[in-house]
Order: structure tokens, then sequence, then C-alpha cells
């Protein structure tokens, strides 16, 4: 409304000019004078209307690509909020009860420069320690947007970071981003630039995400690359060694790129022997369970493995990734 009011203004304004400069050449010079002067402020018009009609065209397409990109950014929020699979198995693993799970800042010699992690020449360490459902929150202090969660095989990597995707708040803001869980076992980065495999990924596993859009692909391009997602990439460990490596090392090339990467201490450390730390990545470090907590764990969760005979039932199958 304020540009059309802009618009008619500025072209009112034009009007006046013209018919002023008009009456004075013709009372000072001829009409051909005036012939020519017209013909001068219809080129400047022309010019006018064209420009002003090419950046509505782009100012109504920006407007729609936001609109779109907020539109599923929302969809893929609620998409992983109702995802069956991993809420049958948190379900599995969180009777009676969740198991803590607590972690700490990992040591220096895993870590970057706080300068890089901060994104700041003077930053300063953070306290990233937490436990159970505030690894989201943790994460969103990190400036970098980069964090790797190590620990040992069975430590409860994979079900922390799905347990962190579910932190997001059901009215988030337009803007906030969307933690994404994906396998990155998957991700061959000698076939597949890694912005190409997250959107072919996500495109893959959420089939209804913008399933209706003419430009679905764009959509989610452009959904990525506003930062809008948070790639949550568990099982780095998973993959060969040399494909780890090339991994690591396309992470490092793109230096913006925010992700929660998870990958068994181990592994990690036997890479850094041959390669440089993951740049501006925050690291944090699982803490093992204390021998009284598994305890008391096995006590109370017995009730939910008996049979109905009263006899304990065979455990259930239930696969959880380290």
């Amino acid at each position: 409304m304020r540009r059309r009011v802009w618009n008619w203004g500025l072209l009112g304004i034009v009007g006046a000019l013209a018919a002023g400069g008009t009456a004075w050449v013709w009372l000072r010079y001829d009409f051909e004078k005036v012939n020519w002067a017209w013909g001068v402020v219809a080129g400047f018009i022309a010019v006018y209307v064209f420009l002003g009609q090419v950046f509505t065209e782009r100012s109504t397409v920006s407007t729609a690509m936001v609109t779109d990109r907020r539109a599923a950014a929302d969809q893929l929020a609620d998409l992983i909020r109702r995802d069956r699979t991993d809420e049958t198995l948190l379900r599995a693993v969180d009777e009676p009860y969740p198991l803590p799970v607590r972690w700490a800042n990992g040591p220096d010699r895993l870590l970057p420069s706080w300068r890089s992690i901060g994104r700041s020449s003077d930053a300063t360490p953070l306290d990233l320690s937490g436990r159970d459902g505030t690894l989201w929150s943790r994460y969103r202090s990190v400036p970098s947007g980069r964090l790797l969660l190590l620990g040992s095989a069975g430590s409860g990597k994979s079900i922390t970071t799905l347990r962190m995707a579910r932190e997001l708040p059901a009215h988030r803001e337009p803007d906030a981003p969307v933690p994404v869980p994906l396998p990155v076992a998957t991700w061959d980065p000698d076939r597949e630039s890694f912005p190409d495999w997250l959107v072919n990924r996500i495109a893959r596993r959420f089939p209804q995400l913008a399933a209706d859009h003419p430009r679905r692909e764009a959509v989610l391009r452009n959904l990525v690359e506003a930062d809008l997602v948070v790639p949550v990439l568990d099982g780095l460990d998973e993959m060969p060694e040399q494909r780890l490596v090339a991994c690591l090392e396309q992470l490092n090339e793109l230096a913006t790129q925010r992700f929660v990467l998870t990958c068994r201490t181990s592994v990690y450390e036997r890479y850094l022997v041959k390669g440089e730390r993951l740049r501006g990545t925050a690291v944090v470090v699982l803490e093992p369970l204390r021998p009284a907590e598994v305890a008391d764990y096995l006590v109370d969760a017995a009730p939910f493995h008996q049979s109905e005979t009263g006899r304990p039932s065979p455990p259930r199958s239930v696969t959880v990734r380290s």
C-alpha cells in the first residue's frame, strides 16, 4: 500500500515538473523544443515504469520464497515430532523412564580454539555440560553452530540426538532452525556435495514435505541455504575410514555449515592423528552411567518385562545404535 502511494506521488511530481517545464520551454523557445522536451520526459517515464516493474517482480518473488521456506520449516518440524519410527524407539528405551544421560566439555586436545568456535578474537570458553533434554539449548549457545558429540560404544549418542530433535518447542519462531536427524553414513563425499546430499536426503525421508509445491526441490534447497535446517548427523564412526576422512575434510571446507555430529571417541581420536580438528566445532563427551543408577533402573524396569504368568518375559529385540 505504501509503495503504491509512493509511486503515484512520484508520478504526480514528475507530471507537475513536466507541465511546468513545457510552459517554460514554450514561452522561451518554440514548439519544436517542446516536442523535444516531451520526448526526453517520456523516455524518463518509460525507464521509471520498467525499473519499477522489475523491482516489484523481484520483491514479489523474494516474498514468496520467504513464505514458502517458512511454511516448509514449520511442516518439517511437525513431521519430525510425529515420526512414528523414532517415537517407537524412544518409548522402547524409555520404559519405565529415561536413563539419565550427562555430557561435559571435551578435553582441549579435541577442540580447536574457542576463538574459532566463538567467531571472535574475544571469545571465551563456554560451559556446554548438561543432561537429558538440554542438548538443543546448549547447542544454540554455540556461535559457530557446529557441535561434535563423542562417546564410547553404547553410551547413548543416537538416542541423545533423537531426543534433541524433540526439544524443539511446539510454537517455534518463524526463522528458528529445525534439527533434522540423519544417518551420515549414507553420504558419499566423492559422489555428492554435502548441500546436495542434505537436500536429497530430506526429500527422500520426508516425501510429504512441500509435496504439492510446483518447485519442491527449489523450496527444499532454499530451506537449507537459509540455515533453517540443522542436520543432526549420527554415526560418523559407521563410515569406512577413507570416506570418514573425506567427510570431515569437506565439512572443514564448509566453514559456515552448521551441524551436530556424533562419533565414537576412539574413532575421532584416530582421525586427529592423521588430520586436523573439525574447524570451529565445539566438542562434548557423554559420561558413563553411574553403577547405582543402572542398578536402580534394572529394578524399576523389571515389572515392564514380566509375562502374564508372572515369569520374566524374554527381552524385546530393540536395536539401538551407539
